[in-house]
This record gives C-alpha cells, structure tokens and sequence, in this order.
C-alpha cells in the first residue's frame, strides 16, 4: 500500500538530476579548503585526514554541516488503531528520487528559509512552545561522511489526524508502515533514524512488539525477540555504556582538515579514490524536483561507486536471544566510538567481521537496500541484512571479541533512544529488524 503511493507520487512529480562541471555549480565555489555556498549556509565539503593508528592516515571527503536539522513524525491514535503521517520525499540523491520521509525533514537552513523557498509544512508540531527550539532527540549522521553532525528526532502524537493538504502527505497505519521497513529504496534513512529513536510500540497498536501476527514468516525467532524485549534492560544496558565508555577514553585518533587537493586522485570536484580501495569522491549536479520548497538549484554530493553492506546479527546469549553490537570508532563522532551494526563493510574492523562482510553461512531472515542521505550524497547505497547465528559456535566466538557487545533488545531499544549511543547505520539495520515485530 505504501509502496503504490510511493510508485504514483515518483509517476507524477517531474524532476531531472544531471551532473555539472564545479565550475558551473550555480551559488558554489572552492577555496583551498573547502567547496562552500556564498551565503555560508547549508553545508560544506572539506578533506580530511584520519589517522587512528591503524596503518597508515586516511584521506576522504566529508561534510561539513554545524546545524541540527528537524527529523519528526506525526502520530495518532484512534479507535485502537495507530497511524503514521508519512511524506513522499523527493531527493536528488535517492533511488528513485521519491521515497518515504518523517512528516518533516528539514535542515536549520531550509526550515528558516534561507533558501528564500516556501514555508515547511508541519514544523509547527516539532518547535519548542516559545518556536525557540526544536523538539526531540539529537542523533548522528553517518560518522564516515559527515563531520560532527546531529539531527533532532521527535515522534510527536497528535490529538486528531487531520486530513493532509498535500498529495506528497498521507496517514498509514502502523502494520504498513512496519512491514514496509523490510522493502528495498522505500522508507529513507531519515525515516528510520527517526522511528527507531522513538517508541517502538506505535509500530503495533494490537499489542507487544513481535507478538501477534505478522506478514513475516519467523514465529520461533519472533517468540525469541518478544521474550528478549521483555528482559530487565537495566543491567544490560549498564553494561554496554561502561563498555563505550572505556571504549571512548581507550580511542586515540587524530582528525585534521586538509586542502582539497591533496585527496587521492583529486581532479577538482571529481572521482578520487579512497583509502578503503573504493571509487568515492565529490561530484556536483544540477537539479530540477517539482514541489519542492526550491525547485531547481545545483550542489555538491559525496559519490560511491560501491554498495556497502552493514549485517545486524543475532546469537543466543546469557539465557536470551541478543544482538551482537560493534564499537564503532568513526571520524565524524564527536564522542570518537558509537555502537554500530555488528559487521560494517566501510570502516576497518577485525579479520573475522571482515570476512562475514563478504559472506555469511547462512542466508539472512530479512534485508532491505538503503539510499543514504539523498540530500548529501549521490546514489550511496548500503543493503542492510537481518542473520540469526542462534546457539552457534560462530555466535559465541563473535560475542568474545573485544569490539563486541551483546545485549537483548530491551536494553536496545533503550540505547537507540539515548542520544550519541547509536550510529546511523545501526539505527537503520535495526528498523529492518522491526519489520518482524
């Protein structure tokens, strides 16, 4: 159902998306250190260097965007239902342009207007009383692109669902919005960062996540997930924060700005190789999208030639079904190590999640192909994979690795609603998960 009204809002919006010279980048230019708007707002893309002492400095792109931007959705409840205000979001940068966004997504600049466009709808629900701030959680953005970024994510529930005054706006009930996490390029990663941030049980109005029906197959792993829920998270989740936070104080990395230049590869706003071996650099665009706040502009995006893979994997441990998360230490982190999804093919890991990376044993349970962050980046896809190790030797010889940390998905949900816990990445492999409850 989401995915028809997906299909007939990318059938009637008009858009074209065709790369430029930086040099014809309308309102962009570059200096040594950086390609930058001349308002100085929305964002920037610098070069930097990364050495964390395992083997030799790294050298990327990445964005450089200070401001917290607004993710939020609009719920209800009515007659034992829950429904989701869901909008059909158009980005340059995602597959098929048009995918389900949070009622609003909206960076500081474009919620102010700076871009001299149309007012936002709905941000009215996610201001703070006095329209000073901004409601809701601060959550990372990629920590391998964006340097330092945090957006606010809120879940606000509204009295009454009111009809909306958009065809790119539309209420969906909470079974549809569930089974939809699991589908390929549908519900954009803003969406899930927001929806796993927030109160897992407005995904289910008809009791505990997991239990009831489901339109997946998985009842004994959908038993085991209910029960997991359901353990004491306190103790769990104690234990996983004195894990980051030894992680954090043990993390010595050196991050610098260099010119632009000096990228591997730099060609002036084209492809450079990165140190992962991967075709990724910066590339800019012209863009054309109908019922946008703007609709034609031009900018810069980080590009990938490769889609990356991020595995969630569940064992059986200390009586319960776990997830087995990875301490995750990126660039872009502030705090230097989130929690990440358990294998990561874009960052450096040990030998043994570097080969699951490349193959599992076993096929997963679910999996769902992403467009990251169309807004910021170009046709950057990661497929997400949902595998169960259950009792399994493999299962138990990943639990003892030193980067690794189980906990039942109580005391998930817990850190996943904990700002700075959590990386983007894992948010999302998680809202695959939750396709199951």
């Amino acid at each position: 159902m989401i995915a028809d009204w997906i299909g007939s809002r990318r059938a009637a919006m008009e858009r074209e998306v065709h790369p430029i010279a930086l040099s014809a980048c309308r309102d962009w230019g570059q200096s040594r250190d950086r390609i930058a708007h001349r308002l100085g707002a929305f964002f920037s893309v610098i070069a930097v260097e990364y050495d964390d002492g395992q083997g030799d400095p790294r050298r990327f792109a990445m964005i450089d965007q200070p401001e917290i931007g607004i993710l939020g959705f609009c719920v209800t409840r009515h007659a034992g239902r829950i429904h989701w205000l869901l909008q059909a979001k158009a980005e340059p940068g995602t597959i098929g342009i048009v995918q389900v966004g949070p009622t609003v997504q909206a960076t500081r600049s474009n919620y102010l207007r700076r871009h001299g466009g149309q007012a936002t709808p709905y941000l009215e629900h996610f201001l703070t009383p006095d329209g000073a701030g901004t409601l809701g959680l601060a959550q990372s953005e990629q920590g391998t692109k964006f340097l330092g970024k945090f957006n606010n994510n809120a879940t606000v529930i509204l009295d009454h669902a009111s009809p909306p005054d958009h065809a790119n706006w539309r209420w969906f009930d909470a079974d549809d919005v569930r089974v939809a996490l699991a589908l390929d390029f549908l519900i954009n990663t803003d969406a899930r960062s927001t929806i796993v941030s927030g109160d897992w049980g407005l995904l289910r109005a008809d009791g505990p996540l997991f239990s009831g029906d489901s339109g997946w197959r998985s009842p004994n792993l959908r038993a085991a997930l209910c029960a997991s829920m359901a353990v004491d998270s306190d103790r769990a989740v104690a234990r996983a924060t004195d894990r980051l936070h030894s992680a954090r104080q043990a993390h010595r990395a050196a991050l610098r700005q260099i010119p632009l230049d000096t990228l591997p590869g730099w060609q002036g706003a084209q492809m450079a190789e990165d140190d992962l071996g991967l075709q990724a650099g910066i590339a800019c665009f012209r863009v054309r999208i109908e019922g946008r706040e703007v609709e034609a502009w031009d900018q810069p995006f980080l590009t990938s030639a490769q889609t990356h893979i991020a595995r969630l994997i569940l064992a059986d441990c200390d009586g319960c079904k776990c997830v087995l998360l990875r301490l995750s230490p990126e660039p872009g982190f502030a705090e230097g190590v989130q929690f990440g999804p358990t294998v990561q093919t874009d960052v450096p890991c040990s030998p043994l999640l570097a080969a699951l990376g490349e193959a599992m044993p076993d096929p997963p349970i679910l999996s769902a192909k992403q467009s990251d962050e169309g807004g910021r980046f170009m046709k950057v896809v990661t497929d997400y994979a949902i595998h169960d190790l259950g009792d399994s030797r493999l299962g138990r010889d990943l639990c003892a690795l030193p980067e690794i940390v189980a906990v039942p998905l109580s005391a998930l949900a817990a850190l996943c609603a904990t700002s700075g816990m959590t990386t983007n990445e894992l948010r999302s492999a998680v809202s695959v998960l939750l396709a199951l409850g």
